[in-house]
């Protein structure tokens, strides 16, 4: 369940089928600034996209997922899907070849600290210099 905050909060999805650590991940988002959604396996992760995909900036997901889609290949369809949404994959089994990873996503290597995964969310969802067309 997200923690709806200030309408500046940025929106992640963490796909982690460890409940302790989904559930930690969660917890500790709002601390630095997010709403988190938790989600056990990709179907989840998919469902909270179709009602919530302009709410969330990042989906945060672990390799090893229980089937019928590991992280990688939700990756993928995230991707194809909804192109604006930043993807953040970790894994505790080693480095995938970046051919192997969607384009424009970040990998971070198991264990990993929250304040690690924060930084990295931040830097993913900063404004490019020149994105200022608003102002």
């Amino acid at each position: 369940m997200a923690e709806r905050g200030a309408i500046d909060k940025i929106g992640v999805i963490v796909v982690e089928d460890e409940a302790l650590i989904r559930n930690e991940l969660v917890e500790a988002f709002p601390h630095y600034g997010f709403y988190a959604f938790g989600a056990e396996d990709a179907p989840a992760a998919l469902k909270i996209l179709e009602t919530e995909a302009r709410n969330v900036r990042v989906v945060f997901t672990d390799v090893h997922l229980p089937s019928p889609m590991n992280g990688l290949a939700l990756g993928y369809h995230i991707r194809k899907t909804w192109p604006g949404i930043s993807l953040l994959i970790t894994s505790g089994y080693g480095t995938p070849e970046p051919s192997h990873m969607p384009e424009g996503s970040r990998f971070v290597l198991k264990p990993y600290k929250i304040s690690r995964i924060a930084e990295l969310i931040n830097d993913m969802v900063r404004p490019l210099p020149g994105d200022d067309a608003d102002l």
